[in-house]
């Protein structure tokens, strides 16, 4: 602290008695106008500006003050200088220190203070539908409903940076949003992939909280500050609590940190679930991730092979519930909480929470992991494909002999011709990688949706036979049926329709039509000219 004071006295050229530690160990320092303006220069070197606000009436100066917080490199105290201004006019230190922009708006907006040579004087808490002169942070001001404009010039719009030149484009996004958060608009200037520019224009309400805690109890601001937003209510809270504490000099006990630290990290790990969720659906990722929840449809197809069908399948959709939580959600869970998001590391998230843990080797156990998964994969795609290939024989639509069964009821015939194709698509793979991996990832995903939508139609057409004839073969009903299956049909076609106005999902659903029509055609040609089915 001392070392602190003595510093920046001989920078700044001001006695260090001037100089006075608050709560909390934090440096203040009164400067006037004519040495504030200097000091910003010379603070400009050494120091970052990490906050900037403003009070009405503070102590005994009658008018504004402003509290500008600077931060030094390797120093744990924080310097405070407070400026005391003679009238509702300053200037601007935004272009010393660029962080000073959104506060110096803030209080613009806030107070109706005026920060001359400012490098952005747009608004920003308040948009252009209120009536000017109104400062809602001001002392005189009182909560209460206020009257909007409605009608807006042209040059009273905010104004957007534009970037201009050939090809590039302005997307706009928001501020109305698909969920409950806060809305915001987007302005992205971008050509093709790259974005040159991102503006970012928040703040669409203001619900007064500023002034509602005003006068208040810090018991009763506790409330407040929990409620400015469902995301971050014990953040928010846990911040209140430690500034009133900080000024108050208490000391919290350990039992009250652990606890916070338990709040903090739990609303932590759900926030960030959350985004990373949203973000996964802005890019319209679900239709490509179609692929990663197909091949649940096997559960049924092995339940047909054990001697409880209703009960392995009931079974295994539980599992599969289960399953996806403790290996996908868990394992994220695991990763938000030991790796930070803004960690390089974050790029292999496993291997970097291995190596956090002090795990020897992690390298070689998530490519043992890796190979184990696709084991997996393997194994359940080779029984699919055999079963599916005797169910074809046995119907008269595969060669007889691929139905045949060995002694112990597997058929060895099905699964080496399914392995077969599994080599062939390998040597494809190396003969031209370039366009045999990509189609198959490009269709796959058009092809589930495809095969599921084919699924909820047999159920639609034969469950209504199996009821009238054979009702007791119907062990594993389908809730809300018909009504379920018809909304997952419209959903599902919905989604295909879709995909026709995503630029990058046209070349996906392009394959996976070809697919599919293939496979419709080959089934036209084999009930116009194949022999009868046999089963």
């Amino acid at each position: 602290m001392i070392e602190l004071i003595s510093q920046t006295s001989k920078l700044l050229g001001v006695p260090e008695l001037s100089f006075r530690e608050c709560a909390g160990g934090d440096i203040y320092v009164t400067l006037p106008e004519d040495q504030f303006r200097e000091a910003v220069y010379k603070l400009s070197e050494e120091f970052n500006l990490i906050s900037l606000f403003c009070v009405q009436n503070f102590s005994s100066h009658q008018g504004f003050t402003l509290f500008y917080a600077f931060e030094k490199a390797g120093c744990p105290q924080v310097l405070v200088i407070t400026r005391p201004l003679a009238g509702a006019e300053t200037t601007s230190v935004a272009r010393r220190f660029a962080s000073a922009s959104w506060y110096e708006r803030e209080i613009s907006d806030g107070f109706g203070i005026t920060f001359t040579n400012a490098y952005d004087d747009r608004k920003l808490f308040l948009h252009e539908a209120y009536q000017p002169g109104f400062h809602p942070l001001l002392k005189s001001f009182r909560n209460q409903p206020v009257t909007t404009r409605k009608d807006i010039l042209p040059g009273e719009e905010y104004r957007f940076r534009e970037l201009k030149g050939e090809g590039i484009y302005q997307i706009p996004v928001g501020p109305v949003h698909a969920g409950i958060i806060e809305p915001g608009h987007f302005r992205f200037s971008v050509i093709g992939e790259t974005i040159f520019n991102l503006e970012i224009r928040m703040f669409y309400k203001h619900r007064g909280v500023e002034k509602l805690a005003e006068g208040k109890t810090p018991q009763d601001c506790v409330a407040v500050a929990e409620s400015i937003s469902g995301d971050e209510s014990a953040a928010n809270a846990v911040a209140f609590c430690a500034a009133v504490e900080k000024i108050s000099g208490i000391r919290v006990p350990l039992r009250a940190w652990q606890l916070r630290t338990i709040f903090l990290e739990m609303e932590r790990i759900y926030s960030h679930l959350g985004d990373m969720a949203g973000m996964i659906t802005d890019v319209a990722y679900p239709v490509g991730a179609t692929g990663f929840y197909f091949g649940c449809e096997i559960v049924t197809v092995a339940a047909a092979e054990s001697a409880e069908p209703e009960r392995a399948v009931a079974k295994a959709t539980q599992s599969v519930i289960s399953r996806v939580l403790v290996f996908y959600v868990g394992s994220i869970l695991v990763v938000v909480t030991i790796v930070p998001w803004n960690d390089p590391g974050i790029a292999q998230p496993f291997v970097t929470s291995l190596e956090v843990a002090h795990i020897p080797a992690t390298a070689h156990i998530m490519n043992a992991v890796i190979v184990t998964a696709v084991l997996s994969a393997l194994n359940s795609g080779l029984f699919a494909s055999s079963r599916m290939l005797m169910a074809l024989a046995l119907r008269g639509d595969a060669p007889k002999s691929v139905s045949r069964l060995n002694s112990r009821g597997v058929p060895v015939r099905a699964i080496l011709f399914s392995t077969a194709f599994g080599y062939a698509a390998v040597v494809m793979s190396y003969v031209s990688p370039e366009r045999v991996f990509p189609f198959l990832v490009d269709s796959y995903g058009t092809v589930a949706l495809f095969v599921y939508v084919l699924i909820a139609l047999a159920e639609l057409r034969l469950r209504p036979r199996l009821e009238r004839e054979a009702p007791e073969r119907l062990r594993v009903r389908m809730w809300m049926f018909p009504t379920l299956t018809i909304v997952a049909i419209v959903t599902m076609l919905a989604i295909v329709a879709a995909m026709a106005f995503i630029p990058e999902q046209r070349l996906p659903l392009l394959f996976g039509t070809v697919s599919a029509c293939v496979m419709l055609g080959g089934y036209a040609l084999r009930r116009r000219y194949g022999p009868s089915s046999t089963a």
